[in-house]
């Protein structure tokens, strides 16, 4: 293997001296082949490749080697690995594009509907904890695509092991909520009925998926933007909302596990676990309030040092400092239901942009949802920052505030010129053809480990679970 690795790295050395002579020639010859071609002037040069203002197509040339890619995966016969999407704790996501010129898995698969993304670990992680992670999160989505009363998912469409990582492949979910509202899109900052439209249906998806969840047995222990995806309508015009699906399933556990956990991302932590470290039913419930927080008031409720997580927090002793209780009490002002001092209350005031109406032909009912909505919205925040046992006996009437509030704001869209059709629940797609995916399953490289993916139960997935694994590749 070392051996190997050298002489492919003395390949490589090979091509970018290619390229520093003659680096058209050399852009030529690699067309077809499974190098990333770049063309994006935004993004640092190669210290030894040059830019190239004459030659057709390319600014810039990236090998595959020398950028976050996957240069290989199970489905490269098929699919070309392109841009990096995402990337977490455990594992990065990239986009895979149909391989051009030639039928797709034997020609059971259209080009057309071939919309999906790959999943493998992240460079240099723990592949024996890492791939039971993996599959974990895989067959916990696997389980819940299949069951009645769930909460929609992004189904795995395949799973394989190659060279001793995991690598899955999921349809595509769009992309996560913190990049779909980022500056100017919460609901004080905007003065666009579509985005407050867009808003309002991502948390009614969110809590309601969080409900069926729960009503299930499962709770998730890492409930936050990042970890919840949008996708849009297809067609032209300003993106609409079709539909947000909660991701990430590896931190998850049964409802009734009540093990002790030292998991999840601070931001969204409640203030039961950061004392037990028991992750339950509330502790979702709270961080879905610290997400409509974030929604509403375009800012992080409360922020930690750079660079911590669980682990380094506990290490640290930060929470038993000063600004860890600041952190806190925040909340505990709201949950108390009279903030405490001034800038608490400032913190809390919900005012809605002055131009969110100006410039439409909007109707008197209209105008009763806009003027009713910080007072609606306050009392969903006041009912998932309560206290433990109170929020989860809430979250059913959270829902329902949700779900009119996602339909008031619809509405109120569709009066300002977004006629196109609106989608106020979200469903499960039917996604990729069954003889596609069969046919995905049953021609591509690596080991298949679909058949660990399909359990009949979310309690046969803790097999996977990561408590107590450890070692390399």
């Amino acid at each position: 293997a070392a051996e190997a690795q050298a002489a492919e790295a003395h390949a490589i050395r090979a091509r970018r001296g290619a390229a520093r002579t003659a680096p058209a020639a050399f852009a030529e010859s690699l067309r077809g082949k499974r190098w990333r071609l770049c063309c994006d002037s935004s993004k640092p040069a190669l210290p030894d490749v040059p830019r190239q203002s004459g030659t057709q197509g390319i600014m810039q040339l990236y090998l595959a080697e020398e950028s976050p890619t996957m240069n290989v995966n199970p489905w490269m016969d098929d699919l070309v690995a392109g841009r990096q999407l995402a990337e977490g704790a455990t594992g990065q996501v990239f986009s895979m594009t149909p391989m051009e010129g030639r039928p797709l898995f034997n020609g059971s698969c259209t080009a057309e509907e071939m919309s999906v993304v790959a999943k493998t670990l992240v460079q240099g992680g723990n592949c024996k904890s890492g791939n039971k992670r993996m599959l974990k999160d895989a067959c916990v989505a696997s389980v819940f695509a299949r069951m009645q009363g769930a909460p929609p998912v992004i189904p795995p469409v395949d799973a394989r092991m190659m060279k001793g990582r995991m690598f899955v492949l999921m349809e595509h979910g769009g992309r996560p909520l913190n990049e779909w509202f980022e500056a100017r899109h919460g609901v004080v900052t905007t003065e666009e009925p579509r985005v407050l439209a867009n808003i309002a249906l991502a948390f009614y998806h969110i809590a309601d998926g969080l409900l069926r969840m729960h009503r299930l047995g499962w709770v998730h222990c890492d409930i936050k933007p990042a970890n919840a995806m949008g996708v849009a309508h297809d067609g032209g015009g300003p993106e609409r909302l079709k539909h947000a699906r909660v991701i990430d399933f590896e931190f998850g556990q049964p409802i009734a596990s009540k093990r002790r956990l030292l998991l999840g991302s601070p931001q969204y932590i409640s203030p039961e676990f950061w004392r037990e470290k028991v992750c339950e039913p509330h502790t979702d419930v709270w961080a879905l309030g610290v997400m409509l927080y974030e929604f509403v008031h375009q800012r992080v409720a409360y922020e930690f040092p750079e660079v911590m997580n669980m682990k380094q927090l506990e290490k640290s002793g930060y929470k038993n400092s000063k600004a860890f209780a600041a952190n806190l009490a925040r909340f505990a002002s709201i949950r108390e239901g009279a903030p405490r001092d001034r800038e608490l209350d400032k913190q809390f005031v919900i005012r809605l942009h002055p131009r969110l109406l100006s410039g439409y032909n909007v109707t008197q009912e209209h105008r009763r949802f806009v003027e009713a909505l910080p007072t609606a919205l306050n009392e969903m925040l006041v009912a998932l920052l309560q206290s433990a046992e109170a929020r989860v006996k809430s979250l059913p009437d959270v829902v329902e505030l949700a779900k009119a509030f996602a339909a008031g704001a619809v509405a109120l869209a569709q009066s300002t010129g977004a006629a196109d059709a609106w989608d106020i629940e979200s469903r499960q797609d039917g996604g990729l053809s069954e003889k596609c995916k069969s046919a995905i399953r049953s021609t591509s490289g690596g080991t298949t480990m679909w058949q660990h993916i399909q359990q009949p139960t979310l309690q046969a997935c803790m097999q996977y679970d990561i408590m107590g694994t450890s070692g390399g590749c």
